[in-house]
This record gives C-alpha cells, sequence and structure tokens, in this order.
C-alpha cells in the first residue's frame, strides 16, 4: 500500500517538501544555533506530516506535533524490555489490571488510546481537508482517493480504511526518529573527525561557488558528502541510537549458513563485517567512494 501511495505523477512532492522544510530549520537555526537538537525533531516531523498527510506544521509549537510525539515517546519507552516485565514475561497479559501492582496495565491501557488518537487524527483532519477541496498532494490523500474510486465491496471499507490508518501512522513512527538520529550521527562524525568536515566543505565549494544552498540535483556532483551520509549510517545504525536499547536481531535457532555455525540466541552485527568494510570500527567515508562495495543495510533485515 505505501508502494501504491507513492505516485509516480507526483514523484517531485516529497524533495520539495524536504527541501522546503529543511531551509526554514536551517534559516531558525542561524539564530538559534542552541536549539539544534529541537530544530532537528521539529524538521523531521514538519516533512514527514506533510508528505503523508499534506499537514503544515505551525512553528514553533503546533498541538498535533506534540500529540503525535508524545505517543511516539510512550512507544519507544514501552519498547524497551526493562521498563516493562510483561515485554519479558508475556503470561502477565493476564493479570487484571484491578488488583495491586498492575498500574503497567493501567497505563498500557491509556497509552494504547493515546497512540489510536495519534494515528487517527492526522488522517482524519486529511479527509476533513479533501471535503473541503484544500489538501495539498500526500500519501494519505493519494490511498483515500484511490479507495474512493475503487470497486471495494462495503464490506470490506472499513478494514481498507484501518489499513490506511495503520500504514500512514506507522511511516510517521518509523521516518521520523531515524531520521533525527541519522541527523545526530552525523553531527557527532563531523565533530570527532574535522578533517572530513573540510573536506565536505572543499566539495560543495566547488558545486556551489558559495552562491546557493545544495538541492537534492546536486547528489551526482556531491559524491563524497554521499559517501559520507552512507558510512555515518554505516558506523553508528540509526535504531540502536534512537532514542532506546532498539530491538537486537537474534537468531531463534540454531542454523549453519555457509558453512558457519550460528548458534541459537547469537546476535549478528551485519554493518561491522571486516571481510566487506575492512577496519569496521573506523570511520572511513572513502570505503564508500569504491562502486563495487556493497551499501549498508541500515535498518537489518528478516522478521520485525
Amino acid at each position: 500500500m505505501t508502494v501504491l501511495a507513492l505516485d509516480p505523477n507526483a514523484a517531485d512532492e516529497p524533495p520539495l517538501k524536504m527541501m522546503k522544510q529543511a531551509r526554514l530549520s536551517m534559516q531558525r537555526l542561524v539564530h538559534n544555533p542552541e536549539g539544534v537538537v529541537k530544530e532537528l525533531q521539529w524538521m523531521a516531523a514538519a516533512i514527514v506530516l506533510s508528505s503523508v498527510y499534506g499537514y503544515e506544521a505551525s512553528h514553533p509549537h503546533d498541538d498535533l506535533v506534540d500529540q503525535v510525539e508524545m505517543s511516539m515517546s510512550h512507544m519507544s519507552e514501552a519498547a524497551v524490555p526493562k521498563n516493562f516485565y510483561v515485554n519479558t514475561l508475556p503470561w502477565m497479559i493476564h493479570i487484571p489490571s484491578w488488583i495491586p501492582g498492575a498500574g503497567w496495565k493501567r497505563k498500557a491501557k491509556e497509552w494504547r488510546a493515546a497512540k489510536d488518537r495519534s494515528f487517527n487524527r492526522p488522517l482524519e483532519w486529511t479527509r476533513s481537508q479533501m471535503s473541503s477541496g484544500r489538501v495539498l498532494a500526500s500519501m494519505s490523500k493519494t490511498l483515500l482517493t484511490n479507495l474512493a474510486t475503487d470497486e471495494t465491496q462495503e464490506s470490506d471499507i472499513q478494514e481498507a480504511e484501518d489499513t490506511i490508518c495503520l500504514v500512514t501512522g506507522t511511516l510517521y513512527s518509523a521516518a521520523v526518529h531515524t531520521t533525527v538520529a541519522v541527523a545526530h550521527n552525523f553531527i557527532l562524525a563531523m565533530l570527532h573527525y574535522p578533517e572530513v568536515q573540510r573536506k565536505i566543505q572543499v566539495e560543495l565549494d566547488a558545486v556551489l561557488h558559495g552562491n546557493r544552498l545544495p538541492e537534492l540535483d546536486d547528489r551526482e556532483a556531491l559524491p563524497y558528502l554521499s559517501a559520507v551520509i552512507k558510512e555515518v549510517m554505516r558506523w553508528r545504525p540509526v535504531v540502536p541510537m534512537d532514542g532506546n536499547p532498539g530491538v537486537a536481531h537474534a537468531s531463534t535457532k540454531d542454523d549453519i549458513h555457509r558453512g558457519l555455525f550460528i548458534p541459537k540466541g547469537a546476535i549478528v552485527a551485519i554493518s561491522n563485517n571486516p571481510e566487506i568494510y575492512p577496519n569496521p570500527q573506523a570511520f572511513n567515508p572513502d570505503r564508500f567512494l569504491d562502486p563495487k562495495l556493497p551499501l549498508a543495510p541500515v535498518f537489518g533485515l528478516g522478521r520485525r
């Protein structure tokens, strides 16, 4: 459904929205460089809300952004195994919420309701804007329009609408925090490796001549900058850095892969294979200037 929503006829829309919000954020950072963490969070949220729902967030405070971010904070906290014993002791789900010590279950119920509101509210906003003819191009608009013109059985419409709600809501939760984590790791790398920052500046000056800001169309002319971004994502994978310890991928049973025995419970680190990425602990963007080097599987593979 996500693929269907990315209409080829509107392929220019997301990049334009990304550049708009990125430039607005950079302008604000010129006047308030101390607010970089909050600004990056805002920029990512504004890009996703605009692309997914056609919603233009109001800086610096927006009720919808605040509501969705609060729900995402709950989800991140709940995903950390040590925060709720039920994550490691599934039988606890059968404990009644009214007994002493079961406050965690009442909290989970409240957070679930907040999550449902954070998924439903922006989609309902898009739907109301479509009814009034004012909505901007977005993924939600494409999906809802396709549903309205499709010959879907009436009994299946509610299921389709629920799926749209889940797809669009999940995109926000998946895109915003990982985007911010990559930006944070990029800044960290530039602080630790100023010589890399200088090489990026030389490349930018050669292409832009100090007369304008970079655009996505400049990507082909900025191979070193592209290599740095790829190395940042390999060097510090975003999921473990995304505000919590992340979820490590482990084998569920003993296995043999290409003659290598992988015991049950083994955790696999796929971006640090020295046979593919020599000296993997080193931050070395030059490695990605080799077109034969495979891209690092940033988000991992397999079941979630």
